[in-house]
């Protein structure tokens, strides 16, 4: 065996000095093949650590040759001669069939023929079952180290070193050579490996020496220039501050300094509580009598001027006005001092001089007659509103009747449906089905309270846009049979605003999917069982809050901005895409 292969799986032994001065670290190296397949290139791969290297070689299958020559047929042997033929005896009964013989010795195998030429090497086979590993190589250590490549070889002959043993070159003596580790050959020294990239096993610490003596302190050097002063370090933190000095006597009052610049004037202060009136002062001098009206005159007559000149007035008898007759009704009504008129843009209600000389202006019923209100007001007698402080009354049973009776008379342009305080009963679904409308309350004191599993409100499809809700509260009742939201959006440039919905077991406030650009500011939900149901696009929900409820904004939209909100005790679920949430408390 080939000593270089003895070295393969070595492991490190030791080091060696010798004069050279250096240390080397010899590792432990293994080599694995692998049989690549045929045509491919050669590798070779190294891997594991600097004291453990493994080479892996990969080596490809030879190409099959072609198929050799059949060789020359040997020559036909001599016939020996012919014996003559005796006379054919006549064929005797055919005996019994013996038994069989017992097969005879092989004869002596004859001569070896001459060998042919090689055939075509054959597949390579399968790997075989890799065998067991094999027992532990044995260590080996350098066993001497030369100063330099040309003390290696001209110390050949002479350094008592085996072949298969191993030397060095002094990395610190030795130049391009330093580190490399050499086999004893049969003639000479071969390379084996450069140890200066390969790092050895730390060996164990030795016992810590016994420590000297002290020696004697020297003499005191001279003390050396001065240094150039260094650079200011930074400040340090600032210490404790120290117990505050007893106040030191009263300085003498100085020079008063000339006035400064007049600073700007401050806010200007609450108005102050007004002063108890003053006494009355003395009566003043009376005047000069002024002109007064004319005496006489009968019932019935009126004041009039007599000439251009001032004061000049005489009593006449009234030609025109009056009307003794008159009720006050619809049109324009006189009671005590007030005066009131309802106007209408309806030809056919053209004021006029009735035959009592009074002015009438015929009735009209709100919400037909071409009545143009914008805005009507809702309220309820059970908090005490009466029919002629609103324009539709409610009576605390299902009271979304009165209320979208006031939504439908609203003109096609939309308008306003203001809802005053107090509760009203929701037992149906109140539909908005003109755009521009907004349905407005007066906070909390405006309770809209569901006695049904229906939507509150909502807007009736995508084609209504720029509806808005605001400013009351919605008491669910804690309805279980509620599968459907409580408020919700189904067309463009929607609005929920200032809006509180307590007790609700279904979704809250609701952005349907075909609504975009909706805007869910200042609302609060408590004790919803969905708060927020977001699932239009591009809409905005900010400074929200979600509190007491099993979960807290699902965004199945895409393109939203969920942020400022406080969503307690849970996290958002975000289920669309390029949904942005930001700054939300949980």
């Amino acid at each position: 065996m080939n000593p270089k292969d003895m070295m393969i799986g070595a492991q490190i032994f030791g080091t060696q000095n010798s004069g050279g001065g250096g240390s080397v670290i010899v590792p432990t190296i293994n080599a694995t093949a692998t049989t690549l397949a045929a045509g491919s290139d050669a590798t070779v791969t190294k891997s594991g650590s600097n004291t453990n290297v493994t080479f892996n070689f990969g080596i490809p299958q030879g190409v099959q040759g072609n198929q050799g020559p059949t060789g020359p047929q040997g020559p036909v042997g001599q016939t020996g001669p012919q014996g003559q033929t005796g006379a054919q005896g006549a064929t005797g009964p055919a005996g019994p069939q013996g038994e069989q013989g017992q097969t005879g010795a092989t004869g002596p195998q004859g001569p070896a023929g001459p060998a042919g030429p090689a055939g075509q090497t054959g597949p390579q086979g399968p790997a075989g079952v890799q065998g067991p590993q094999g027992e532990r190589g044995y260590p080996f250590q350098l066993q001497k180290l030369y100063a330099t490549f040309e003390d290696m070889n001209a110390g050949y002959a002479t350094d008592g070193v085996l072949q298969g043993q191993l030397v060095g070159i002094s990395e610190s003596t030795g130049g391009k050579y330093g580190g490399y580790a050499y086999l004893k050959g049969p003639t000479q020294y071969e390379f084996y490996v450069d140890m200066s990239t390969l790092q050895g096993i730390e060996g164990p610490p030795g016992p810590q020496g016994e420590q000297g003596p002290q020696g004697e302190q020297g003499p005191v050097g001279p003390t050396g220039p001065q240094g150039e002063q260094g650079i200011q370090g930074e400040t340090g933190p600032a210490g404790p501050a120290g117990p505050t000095g007893s106040t030191g006597p009263q300085g003498a009052t100085g020079e008063q300094g000339p006035q400064g610049p007049q600073g700007p004037a401050g806010p200007q202060g609450e108005q102050g509580v007004q002063g108890p009136t003053g006494p009355t002062g003395p009566t003043g001098p009376q005047g000069p009598a002024g002109q007064g009206v004319p005496i006489g005159g009968t019932t019935g007559q009126v004041l009039a001027k007599s000439s251009n000149n001032d004061y000049e007035t005489q009593w006449v008898d009234q030609t025109g006005g009056g009307g003794t007759n008159y009720t006050p009704g619809d049109g324009i009504s006189i009671v005590d001092q007030t005066i009131s008129a309802l106007i209408s843009s309806d030809a056919s209600n053209a004021a006029k001089f009735g035959t009592d000389k009074g002015l009438y202006v015929p009735a009209s019923t709100p919400g037909t007659g071409g009545k143009t209100y914008a805005r009507f007001v809702v309220g309820t007698s059970t908090a005490g509103w009466t029919g002629s402080q609103v324009d539709y009354l409610c009576d605390g049973v299902d009271d979304q009747v009165e209320i979208q009776a006031a939504i439908d008379a609203l003109p096609e342009s939309g308008g306003e449906v203001l809802i005053l305080d107090g509760t009203y009963d929701i037992s149906n679904t109140i539909t908005i089905s003109k755009s521009n409308t907004t349905i407005s309350g007066c906070g909390n004191n405006t309770i809209l309270k569901r006695t049904s599993g229906q939507v509150v409100l909502i807007s009736d499809s995508e084609n209504i846009q720029g509806v808005t809700f605001k400013c009351f509260y919605i008491d669910g009742n804690n309805n279980d049979t509620a599968a459907a939201g409580c408020i919700g959006l189904f067309g463009d440039y929607g609005k929920l605003l200032d809006i509180t919905a307590k007790n609700v077991a279904s979704a809250a406030f609701v952005t349907v999917n075909t609504s975009t650009y909706s805007i869910v500011s200042n609302c609060i939900a408590d004790n919803c069982k969905i708060p927020y149901y977001i699932s239009g696009d591009y809409a905005i929900v900010s400074g929200c809050m979600a509190i007491n409820s099993p979960e807290t904004i699902q965004c199945l939209g895409n393109n939203n901005l969920i942020y400022g909100n406080l969503i307690q005790g849970h996290n958002y679920t975000d289920s669309g895409s390029n949904n942005t949430f930001a700054n939300n408390k949980t």
